[in-house]
């Protein structure tokens, strides 16, 4: 690969974005070193996606989460987040599960997807209900109106291959067609490791929440029981396992993408290079 040019982004203040965390978006987590490390304008870029017809460029990000729009001179126009043209909801997201991926469906909108449970998402008069881990949210958001449909995908649970909910990602979504979408899910946990290629599809209003409706009998989605979810009728999107990336030696499938209607494309995360990282001497391999 040859790198023949880069577009630097710049903020609305014009300044050339950095990587540092904005003070809002990061729960729970303690730094090494904790002085300039902030910033209102850092981004986390995460998916990225070509508007060809009208000549921007869109990314998703993974720190608050948010919907980004770009020039294709590096130029930024519009940040949609939690409140700001997206449900408040998704703010609710644990550490670096923000929006991990992005792409058109075959009307215009954009479809993204959430990499982590929403596992700080209760409503504040429901504080004992157990988070269900194993929830995703899929969101196809529509600019003209200013709506989104959240759609629910569940991850494999623990008795699948040894892991957790709580440790799987979703790295990354291709839209087949309006109703169909491949998806990377993936996780590391006590020496065992996933790395899955799903379609996920939905038929029906069952699987989705319109923007508005965030919750159903006091609870929020991420809390209702397998019981609410049968009495309510909603539906999770049904899945179907497409290949095992593992075969391929694929540890990370953070980038995803289709060429053809027989070709895919998938992007291995290295996490940065950094091996055996040991936060109290600030020393680390590099892969």
């Amino acid at each position: 690969i040859k790198v023949v040019e880069q577009i630097e982004i710049k903020n609305p203040l014009n300044e050339n974005c950095t990587g540092k965390i904005p003070s809002i978006s990061w729960k729970n987590e303690q730094f090494t070193n904790s002085e300039n490390i902030t910033d209102e304008w850092g981004i986390f870029p995460s998916g990225v996606l070509l508007d060809v017809k009208n000549h921007f460029v869109w990314f998703s990000e993974q720190y608050q989460p948010g919907l980004y729009k770009m020039t294709v001179d590096g130029q930024w126009l519009r940040r949609l987040r939690p409140t700001e043209g997206m449900r408040r909801a998704f703010r609710n997201h644990s550490v670096n599960g923000g929006l991990t991926g992005i792409d058109f469906t075959a009307d215009g909108r954009i479809v993204t997807v959430i990499g982590k449970c929403l596992d700080e998402n209760r409503n504040s008069d429901d504080l004992t209900s157990e988070i269900n881990f194993a929830l995703r949210r899929i969101a196809i958001v529509n600019f003209e109106n200013n709506s989104d449909l959240s759609m629910f995908y569940f991850v494999e649970n623990e008795d699948f291959d040894g892991i957790p909910p709580k440790h799987i990602t979703l790295g990354d979504i291709a839209a087949v067609n309006d109703t169909s979408f491949l998806v990377t899910e993936y996780g590391y946990y006590n020496g065992i490791s996933r790395n899955l290629l799903y379609m996920a599809t939905t038929s029906d209003s069952t699987t989705k929440a319109v923007v508005g409706l965030e919750g159903i009998e006091g609870k929020t989605f991420e809390t209702l029981t397998p019981d609410d979810w049968r009495f309510n009728g909603l539906q999770e999107m049904k899945k179907i396992l497409i290949m095992d990336l593992s075969a391929y030696n694929v540890k990370h499938p953070d980038g995803l993408t289709i060429i053809n209607s027989e070709q895919i494309a998938i992007i291995d995360n290295n996490n940065f290079g950094i091996e055996n990282g040991d936060a109290n001497s600030g020393s680390y391999d590099l892969d």
